[in-house]
């Protein structure tokens, strides 16, 4: 089975790592692609999927800070990597395509469900209290979750907030925690 993950950055942190162990003990029975909606990150974890035979392809959208004045620039920028997974869907033929993340649960909600991808699944990592700051983000984080086939969290106040805030189905939701490694 073929199964496309999108993530916005591939940075070194506390989800790009479980994503990474997920991939690896994923990838020895299925076959597993990673789409970066911004550009290609070298660090330990992305040599490790390297490493793994893993293949990661790249959106090149912009890094989105508070010194970023050109907002056409990054609209469009924004849109061509989400033509761009739009392209590898199309071509590669994924059955599953996972979102991790907000902005890269909607791009796969949204991508997913245009192309008729047999399962979509977005993944809550945590409290969905960024979003109380602005309307756009609680709004993206309601279409993804209603787009989604499934909602992966991690714990069950996670799966409670979604309940609460977003009005998602229980059914929908499976928790799956946080595993450690300790080899």
């Amino acid at each position: 089975m073929k199964v496309l993950y999108v993530i916005p950055k591939m940075g070194v942190g506390g989800s790009e790592t479980q994503l990474t162990e997920l991939m690896l003990g994923i990838s020895m029975e299925h076959e597993v692609r990673l789409f970066d909606m911004h550009g290609e990150q070298i660090n330990e974890l992305t040599r490790r999927i390297s490493d793994a035979g893993i293949r990661s392809h790249f959106g090149g959208m912009p890094a989105i800070t508070r010194h970023t004045k050109i907002r056409g620039v990054n609209l469009a920028l924004t849109t061509r990597a989400f033509f761009r997974l739009l392209w590898l869907i199309l071509w590669w033929r994924p059955r599953v395509v996972h979102g991790f993340l907000p902005a890269a649960n909607l791009f796969a909600a949204l991508a997913g469900r245009l192309l008729f991808v047999r399962l979509v699944v977005c993944s809550q990592r945590g409290l969905s209290h960024y979003a109380d700051t602005r309307w756009s983000l609680r709004v993206a984080d309601w279409l993804s979750f209603r787009l989604a086939h499934i909602v992966m969290a991690n714990c069950t106040a996670i799966k409670d907030d979604l309940c609460k805030r977003y009005g998602v189905d229980s059914k929908k939701i499976n928790i799956i925690p946080n595993g450690v490694k300790f080899s």
